[in-house]
Parts: structure tokens; sequence; C-alpha cells
């Protein structure tokens, strides 16, 4: 004998009853603000802020660099690290005295860095200008944003009992 047919409203009462509670990260989600999200086309890079924000950028690595170089160098000297070191290449090219110079190394470094931070700012220009010349063929880059200007708060829910 067939079964008959459940009755649709018991059906949608009884998946209602059986809807998990919302999950803390859920709620929070909802409480966020919202905002639109937009498509936008980068067809143009200007040479000249490029110029700016890399040499600005490649010279806070320099800072980075030395100053990390400065404190490796002195956690190795402190240690004797330094002085295991000469001695090993004193003894294997047969030197009568090999000393590691701190300030020569350190300026070597600083120097070879400022010419690293000019070549890398140039390397950054030509490909942006490069970057200029291949969206003219093809149109620019599309990137997806999101406004800021527009965000609101999400609409509260309104609970039915």
């Amino acid at each position: 004998m067939p079964r008959p047919a459940p009755d649709s409203d018991a059906v949608e009462s009884l998946s209602a009853a059986f809807v998990p509670a919302p999950r803390r990260y859920q709620v929070r989600a909802a409480r966020r603000l919202q905002a639109r999200k937009v498509g936008r086309l980068v067809r143009h890079i200007e040479l000249y802020s490029l110029v700016k924000v890399s040499l600005l950028f490649y010279t806070c690595m320099l800072l980075v660099g030395v100053v990390a170089g400065v404190m490796i160098w002195s956690m190795f000297q402190r240690s004797g690290a330094v002085s295991s070191i000469e001695g090993f290449v004193g003894e294997i090219f047969l030197f009568d005295s090999f000393h590691l110079e701190g300030r020569q190394i350190f300026r070597i470094g600083v120097l070879g860095g400022m010419v690293g931070v000019l070549v890398l700012t140039l390397v950054t220009l030509v490909g942006g200008a490069l970057f200029n010349l291949i969206s003219d063929l093809t149109g620019g880059i599309r990137v997806s944003v999101v406004e800021l200007e527009t965000a609101r708060p999400a609409p509260a829910r309104r609970t039915r009992l």
C-alpha cells in the first residue's frame, strides 16, 4: 500500500525546527560593515609617483638590512664566531694574519646597498614604462576593489516570534 504524501506545512515546520542557531562568527559577520565591490581598470601608472614610492621602499629595505647586518655582526663577534672564521681562513690559505674589519665591511655594504637602491629604482621605472606601453595595446588590468565610502552597517535582522 503506498504511503500518503506528507503535508507540505508539516514538512516546513519540521525543517524550521531543525535549523541550527547561528554560530558566534556568523553573528559577528552579519554585524560587520557591508561595502560595495567595484571593478576598476588600471591603464596608466604615473612614473614620477612610481619612482618616489620605489625609492622610499628600497631605502627602507636598505635600512632594515643595515640594522640586521649590524646586529648579526655584533652577535657573531660576541660569540667568537668571527675569530673562528678568521683562524679558519688563515689556516686554509696559509695567511700569517687574516682579520675581518667590521667598519670596512659596513662601508662596503652601505655603498653597495645605495647602488642597489638606485639600480632597483631604475628597474622599477623601466617596468612601469613597459606597463604603460603594454597597457596601451591591451587595455590595462582589471582590479576588483571595495568602495569604503559606500560602506554601511548591515541591516538589522528581524526575528519573528
